[in-house]
């Protein structure tokens, strides 16, 4: 399932959704908790632009606008569902009285900045932000004879600008430590190392998922009904 299975307390990913627009509300919540707890912190709640057909946002919408939670919703509207993609998209909480602004996502280093700009907002005015972060699916999706099988990453690095490219799609992450090379940032050597590094850490978490034993069926009920 993806990023809709992730959740890490104690990162501050609290819980996610598999529901189109699941998480919307329960970022609201945890926005107002925040809030109540008066610790500068924010709420972030990421989803794709379908999710802008379902009720569930418009209740956030509403929820955060009217409680002025410390909340950034963040669309990444990669074209997939064709019918909310209007030119006006990145206003599309404008009628709750929440602001919103469109970037593109397939450049990290002015996509940073702005967040960031966006983020102090939130943080300052103590109120609910939106924005549309235009992007596109990863080569492969619905289509998976189309996925790449790897980045190629140390050909990027060697300057080799048709390698920027996975699958026809402009990758953000091989433009950009392109460009952090080109700028004396970092080196070749030290992306590469970082990448083999992820890289075995992944492989070294699978190893254990597939070699960790069948849990026994009865723990299926552990944690779902309250006991006595």
């Amino acid at each position: 399932g993806g990023s809709m299975h992730i959740a890490a307390p104690h990162l501050g990913v609290p819980t996610t959704s598999a529901l189109v627009a699941g998480n919307a509300p329960i970022a609201v919540g945890a926005a107002w908790a925040l809030k109540q707890r008066g610790q500068g912190g924010i709420a972030v709640a990421f989803f794709g632009d379908g999710t802008l057909e379902e009720g569930a946002i418009f209740e956030a919408f509403r929820l955060a606008a009217l409680w002025a939670v410390p909340l950034l919703f963040v669309c990444e509207n990669n074209g997939w569902q064709r019918g909310t993609d209007p030119p006006g998209l990145g206003r599309f909480a404008e009628p709750f009285g929440i602001p919103g602004v469109r970037l593109d996502g397939d450049r990290p280093a002015p996509l940073f900045t702005s967040v960031a700009s966006v983020v102090g907002t939130v943080r300052q005015r103590q109120g609910p932000h939106f924005l549309e972060v235009r992007t596109e699916p990863w080569p492969g999706q619905g289509d998976l004879k189309h996925a790449p099988t790897a980045t190629p990453l140390a050909e990027a690095l060697r300057g080799e600008s048709d390698q920027l490219e996975v699958g026809g799609w402009r990758d953000p992450l091989l433009q950009y430590g392109t460009e952090l090379v080109r700028q004396g940032r970092a080196s070749a050597l030290d992306l590469l190392e970082v990448a083999d590094a992820v890289s075995r850490e992944v492989s070294a978490a699978v190893a254990r998922a597939q070699a960790a034993a069948t849990p026994d069926p009865s723990e299926a009920l552990v944690h779902v009904l309250v006991e006595g």
